[in-house]
């Protein structure tokens, strides 16, 4: 590990956004400790907004980190399924997801003016998100929102297909996530299955290596992200020791030749 510290240029990937979610708890069910430990080692937070998860008091309590760690923020939007964590799908029409998006994005917004802090991102959570990356009418009805919400948005997804269609259609700026800890198919599509935790270091070193991940079939394919997402401290521990993160926003300014 320490050889691979003090040769920074051996990694191909440079510029890349650390992301893990926040505020995943509400009223009497807490998982605080965990959560707070990851903050010292992502680039961004994407904070519940209260309708799977997160209560106020939470959501404040994560701002305020955010605030104090210099972390990007975005908003965490899930369905309206507390019970369920949002793991579960709702049959909503165009107007009701569209009202379920903007009171989310805007609550979030709304504490983090306290802060002066700027929501920079959405990313969906749960049922929601796999409906995003498997129906391109339903991720073009949450991308309406988000836009109505605040045009200079990032949506985070995990379908580069879909993302396109996005963004050419609604010109919205959009960030391919990919999950660390998830298995993917031949299509890169994320199935529902973790990665061993003994092959998560080799994972990690090869991916910011090479640009590379194996898929489910073992092949070692090529995949360009904005933001790798994790819910691991270990494994942030080690991505933060070879690569260190910066936001998404900030690597598309870096990239342009701004800064």
């Amino acid at each position: 590990m320490e050889e691979i510290k003090t040769n920074q240029q051996q990694y191909k990937v440079k510029l890349i956004d650390y992301n893990c979610d926040a505020a995943q708890s509400f009223g009497v069910y807490q998982k605080d400790d965990n959560e707070y430990k990851l903050y010292d080692y992502v680039s961004s937070l994407s904070i519940s907004c209260g309708f799977h998860s997160g209560d106020p008091v939470k959501i404040q309590k994560s701002l305020k980190l955010a605030k104090e760690k210099n972390l990007c923020v975005g908003a965490h939007v899930g369905f309206p399924d507390i019970q369920g964590f949002g793991y579960r799908e709702m049959n909503l029409d165009d107007e009701e997801l569209e009202a379920v998006v903007i009171y989310q994005i805007g609550a979030l917004q709304s504490f983090a003016k306290i802060y002066g802090i700027e929501v920079e991102f959405v990313r969906f959570h749960g049922a929601m998100y796999q409906m995003m990356n498997d129906n391109v009418d339903f991720a073009l009805n949450l991308a309406k929102a988000v836009k109505k919400s605040d045009p200079w948005l990032i949506i985070y997804g995990g379908n580069n297909e879909t993302l396109s269609k996005i963004s050419s259609e609604l010109s919205i700026n959009t960030a391919f996530e990919l999950n660390i800890e998830k298995v993917y198919d031949e299509n890169l599509n994320i199935v529902n299955e973790n990665i061993n935790e003994d092959k998560m270091e080799h994972r990690i070193k090869a991916y910011l290596q090479y640009g590379k991940i194996h898929n489910i079939n073992n092949d070692f394919i090529p995949l360009k992200c904005d933001t790798i997402h994790f819910k691991s401290l270990k494994a942030l521990q080690i991505a933060n020791s070879l690569v260190k993160p910066k936001p998404v926003n900030y690597n598309k300014v870096e990239n342009s030749g701004w800064i």
